[in-house]
């Protein structure tokens, strides 16, 4: 029997501890950026370290402790239960929660009277403004001003500090339609996966949003339209089956046990709305043109108007509202005659009048 001199304690060092799960690392401007999880508080302390550990420590003790009814983080849960939350669509609900992560991790233990104080102003700005992306931090703003909204509605808070927040993120309200020959330049273009192409194709002859494109079954699928309640309108869209239509549903690969008639490269369903409209944009990027899948319906909107569709058919089809597809119409099909009629009226020969 040998005797050797006794193992010291294993103490890893914090640089030898693993990093915790579900921590989120986001990179913008060339900076990088560390949160505790994603829609979580973004950690300061250099990653690894001892303070790192504890900061994180912080936050999930913040978010696992029972919070008081009169906070914040109480607001959250009440609005949680409450039936104006559960009324809304499922993709909608999905948001908010990742805003409620955030919100809960910044401004979870602060009372709600905090928040009738026109100072707290201050603080919702530069909080808004901490964040990498600008969609990202609107999103949470807006869920923000949501909770804050119901806090007033219930007496809780006298105003919403968040309405005087202006957003980030701009981008043209309106969509613009593709052209058919760029729709065709990029479903044929090489740098476009047959995946994306299908989608391309497949929302611009039926016109629907992208989260209802990527969750379009096949029992969606009638023999004279397509019938899919919206996502978040929970509106019915009821595009008509056209030769077209028909024509591009039939080239969709049928994969057993997939239910939806889009999949990816890897024969399954698109895993978010947002990949499926990042997928496309990105696509038409490579085209060096810059459109969305929002644009696309835009595109099958105008094709109804030269068919002679009225805006009570559009919105139907696109499960839109009159004043939607009113607006389509006047921008892209009433100008457009407008002004065909002013070129040709303008156009004549000039008469050796003097003026």
């Amino acid at each position: 029997m040998t005797h050797g001199k006794p193992k010291a304690p294993h103490n890893p060092t914090a640089a030898q501890q693993k990093l915790p799960k579900g921590l989120y690392i986001a990179s913008a401007k060339g900076r990088r950026y560390v949160y505790a999880w994603r829609g979580g508080p973004r950690l300061h302390q250099p990653i690894g370290t001892p303070a790192f550990f504890a900061e994180y420590q912080t936050a999930k003790d913040a978010q696992i402790a029972r919070p008081s009814a009169d906070t914040i983080a109480g607001l959250v849960l009440e609005y949680r239960e409450s039936r104006a939350f559960k009324q809304l669509a499922q993709a909608t609900r999905k948001d908010h929660e990742r805003g409620f992560e955030a919100i809960i991790c910044q401004f979870g233990t602060a009372p709600l009277a905090a928040f009738n104080d026109s100072r707290i102003r201050k603080d919702l700005r530069q909080w808004h403004e901490s964040f990498p992306r600008d969609r990202q931090a609107d999103k949470i703003l807006g869920t923000l001003s949501r909770l804050l909204a119901f806090a007033k509605t219930d007496g809780l808070i006298n105003e919403n500090p968040a309405l005087d927040i202006e957003n980030r993120y701009t981008r043209n309200a309106d969509p613009s339609p593709v052209p058919q020959s760029i729709i065709n330049k990029v479903i044929e273009a090489d740098t476009t996966p047959p995946s994306v192409a299908r989608a391309i194709a497949l929302i611009s002859l039926c016109g629907l949003a992208r989260a209802d494109a990527a969750a379009l079954s096949w029992s969606h699928v009638k023999s004279d339209r397509i019938d899919k309640r919206r996502q978040k309108s929970r509106v019915r869209a009821t595009p008509p089956m056209t030769k077209d239509l028909a024509e591009i549903l039939a080239t969709m690969p049928r994969i057993i046990n997939v239910l939806t008639v889009l999949t990816n490269e890897q024969g399954r369903p698109w895993t978010s709305a947002d990949a499926l409209g990042k997928a496309i944009s990105k696509a038409f990027r490579a085209c060096n043109v810059s459109y969305t899948s929002h644009d696309l319906r835009a595109s099958y909107a105008c094709y109804l108007m030269s068919q002679g569709a009225t805006d009570e058919e559009i919105a139907e089809a696109l499960g839109w509202s009159l004043d939607t597809a009113r607006i389509i119409r006047r921008h892209y099909i009433d100008d457009a005659a407008i002004f065909q009629g002013r070129i040709a009226k303008f156009s004549k020969t000039k008469s050796e009048q003097n003026c």
